[in-house]
């Protein structure tokens, strides 16, 4: 069915591939996850839209499916791309900096093409893999060593305080934001296309947080997010997108989002040795085994 004229139609499914970033398909979702963008940064929210514009009409360049592309499907990787090579100082100035944006969102297009036949059959997702193999490699050989994308400010609240914080930042994260009013925007976003997934996302978020602090992560790190969005992330997927409904899904879904949370910094550590950030390399690794797990448990959908 039509959706109104073409340049409405473009708009929404460039916000659908905002919105992808955390598995919704509501345009309205990516109009909020943009305006949490515009008020931590808005030259993010330009890169954010410019990615998931430039990476969609690639993949439609090359065949993909339009459903798939209706869909956001096609933009959610660029999206992240756009963010991830804007947020990095070492271009020699905002031309290439734009430059460099808008290649890697097509590039991530490309690379996500020629992935997903591999991963269907495996009947594995394609999540943020291709964005996580493109930007890795581009931040090491652009920008050379950075660490994290967002650094951890000094966290001086008490536990209380630094795990909701931390729980809170943990959407922010999600975009590669941090702060308390990004986090709740994020959230609300969320909270309109899928309150069951916020659910899911608020204690996966909290949960990770907390584990991170009895492991010994820093406190400002916790407060920051740095140990949530893996976890909202994979609770979201597998306990709203990829299991059948039911206990045995929000068990498992929010048994791998603490998982999530060793993996993150075993991921993170060797990445930051070379300077570079985990970004949601843990997300992609621990979904990718709860996928298979659920298979094994009869608990996938399909």
């Amino acid at each position: 069915m039509p959706e109104g004229p073409v340049a409405l139609r473009a708009a929404r499914v460039v916000l659908r591939g905002l919105a992808q970033v955390m598995f919704q398909r509501d345009a309205r979702a990516g109009a909020v996850f943009l305006a949490a963008l515009g008020v931590a940064a808005p030259v993010l929210a330009v890169a954010a839209l410019a990615g998931a514009a430039v990476s969609t009409a690639t993949a439609r360049r090359a065949g993909a499916p339009e459903a798939e592309l209706r869909a956001g499907l096609h933009g959610f990787n660029g999206a992240l791309a756009g963010i991830a090579l804007a947020l990095f100082p070492g271009a020699p100035g905002p031309g290439w900096r734009a430059a460099l944006v808008l290649a890697g969102a097509a590039a991530t297009a490309l690379v996500c093409l020629r992935l997903a036949p591999l991963l269907r059959r495996a009947g594995l997702p394609v999540l943020t893999a291709p964005f996580n193999l493109l930007a890795l490699p581009v931040l090491a050989l652009v920008h050379g060593a950075t660490g994290p994308l967002v650094p951890a400010l000094p966290e001086t609240g008490g536990l209380a305080v630094i795990l909701a914080r931390g729980t809170v930042n943990g959407f922010a994260q999600v975009f590669f934001l941090q702060g308390v009013l990004p986090g709740l925007i994020v959230a609300s976003g969320l909270a309109l296309a899928a309150p069951r997934a916020l659910g899911l996302a608020v204690v996966a978020s909290g949960a990770g947080a907390a584990l991170a602090l009895a492991l010994g992560a820093e406190a400002g790190a916790v407060g920051a997010g740095l140990y949530g969005y893996n976890g909202v992330l994979v609770a979201i997927a597998l306990g709203a997108v990829f299991l059948a409904p039911g206990r045995a899904a929000v068990r498992l879904a929010l048994g791998a989002a603490l998982v999530a949370v060793p993996v993150h910094v075993t991921i993170a550590g060797a990445l930051g040795a070379m300077g570079l950030p985990g970004l949601t390399v843990a997300f992609v690794i621990v979904t990718w085994g709860g996928v298979l797990v659920a298979r094994r448990l009869g608990i996938a959908r399909g």
